[in-house]
This record gives C-alpha cells, sequence and structure tokens, in this order.
C-alpha cells in the first residue's frame, strides 16, 4: 500500500513537471500489465498519442498530414490514418 502511494507522487510529480508546459495538457497511459491491453495494437496507441500532442501549425498544416500520413503508412496503420489523418484535413480533399 506504501508503495503504490509513492509510486502515485512519482507519477504526480513527473506529469507536472512535463505534460504541463506550454498551456497544453497531454498524457497518454498504458497498462502493460493489464489483460484487456493488447500488445500487438501498441503502434496504434503510439501513433495515436504522437497526433494527439501535436499542436495544430495552420500555415503547414498540408505538409504535416503528408508527413503524418507516410508514418501511418511506414508503420502500416491503415486504420490510424482514416480515423487520425484524414479527419485533420479541413477541405476534406487530402491530396
Amino acid at each position: 500500500m506504501i508503495f503504490r502511494k509513492l509510486q502515485d507522487v512519482k507519477i504526480h510529480k513527473y506529469v507536472n513537471k512535463n505534460f504541463f508546459q506550454g498551456g497544453q495538457v497531454y498524457l497518454t497511459i498504458l497498462n502493460l500489465h493489464s489483460h484487456a491491453c493488447k500488445l500487438e495494437d501498441l503502434d496504434e496507441h503510439l501513433l495515436r498519442a504522437l497526433f494527439k500532442s501535436q499542436r495544430p501549425d495552420h500555415t503547414s498544416w498540408h505538409a504535416q498530414m503528408q508527413k503524418d500520413l507516410l508514418l501511418t503508412l511506414d508503420w502500416n496503420s491503415p486504420h490510424v490514418a482514416m480515423s487520425e489523418v484524414f479527419l485533420k484535413d479541413p477541405s476534406n480533399k487530402f491530396k
């Protein structure tokens, strides 16, 4: 019980130090010891966390979308491309 409290304090300090910068808050936690966690989907979880952490840059959104799409292709994750990358296209006509 004491170890659990110490572990929670360490996580809380890490979150305060690393994730509350620049007015943005992003935190993705994966419990690898859970029976519900599928390690074969780890690449999708990592890509989704990466895309959620990106700050929108309206001046170069097309270039960023291309990079994101190429990354999903490299990682062979078409589901992430459909659910994360294509939804960012304001014109709905990604070329």
